[in-house]
């Protein structure tokens, strides 16, 4: 056992270092009931822990964790209402990261909106096929600007890195 252990592992490093350190992994350890019970905590933002990265075969979150979460925790399973989700994707992580004018609908604010139609609006991603766009998506806009158009980028350029509105927390 020992000896193929060590064998094992030994196989394991030269496959990482011919992909030159650039392997992700996915590893399943939650319960999808913890997953709705912390969802419905009312101080529980949504948010995407998606590895932003290369790599062939990214996590499916990639490519649609926000419009899972509205097809399953609302539309499917009724955890939690459309306006709960939405206040805990945008509004309550923007306020958390210290992000005024951002998260919210208010003259001022920087108009970061996605038009949609929520029964439309759904993940296509999968583990075995993960490099698919989210289906239903309209129109984006960031900073009122026309981002992407019918899931067609836009030649503008409007997103920037955003800075916390202060050094607190």
């Amino acid at each position: 056992f020992f000896q193929a252990r060590q064998s094992s592992a030994r196989g394991g490093r030269q496959r990482l270092a011919r992909a030159g350190g650039k392997v992700g992994i996915i590893v399943l350890s939650m319960a999808w009931e913890d997953v709705q019970a912390v969802a419905r905590l009312p101080y529980t933002a949504l948010i995407s822990d998606a590895l932003y990265g290369g790599g062939g075969n990214p996590h499916p979150r990639l490519y649609g964790a926000f419009p899972r979460m509205l097809r399953k925790l609302v539309r499917e399973e009724g955890v939690l209402s459309f306006e709960q989700a939405v206040y805990k994707m945008t509004a309550m992580p923007a306020q958390r990261a210290h992000l005024s004018g951002r998260g919210v609908l208010r003259p001022g604010a920087a108009a970061d909106l996605l038009v949609f139609r929520p029964e439309d609006f759904t993940d296509t991603a999968t583990y075995a096929s993960p490099k698919h766009c989210a289906a239903g998506l309209r129109r984006a806009y960031v900073s009122g600007q026309l981002a992407l158009r019918d899931g067609e980028m836009c030649k503008t350029r409007a997103g920037r890195v955003l800075r916390r509105d202060d050094k607190k927390g």
